[in-house]
């Protein structure tokens, strides 16, 4: 759902113990606010998507891996109004920008389509 299309095995920006991982550096966590051409359906992987998708440094660490869809379909579902406007809440004054709607919205059209979008995860997955 969010992107983070430099997390490569160049730059992976995370720590791990072999055991657990800490993820740091999420400065385009978000990366779609930034597209010039917006994807009208973020559900949809393209192919530009793919370009940075098979570049993640856990790829190769999770493809082919049976998981739970059913479980992470579920969690969609906490992404409601309630979700958003403590979100807002949340952000200090200072920080708050019309990114937060773009996010918002991106994220919101994900969760509409969420069988769609687990579709596209499993095709990438197998």
């Amino acid at each position: 759902m969010i992107q983070n299309p430099d997390r490569t095995f160049n730059k992976p920006n995370m720590l791990t113990d072999g055991t657990e991982i800490v993820v740091f550096d999420h400065e385009l966590a978000f990366g779609f606010i930034f597209d010039l051409f917006k994807n009208l359906k973020p559900w949809e992987i393209r192919n530009t998507d793919l370009e940075w998708i098979n570049k993640h440094c856990l790829l190769s660490k999770i493809k082919g891996h049976n998981f739970d869809f059913d479980e992470f379909s579920q969690r969609f579902d906490n992404l409601d109004e309630r979700f958003w406007e403590t979100a807002w809440n949340l952000i200090p004054p200072e920080w708050r920008s019309d990114q937060f709607n773009i996010i918002k919205q991106h994220l919101s059209a994900i969760c509409e389509n969420k069988n769609w979008f687990i579709l596209e995860l499993k095709k990438i997955m197998s």
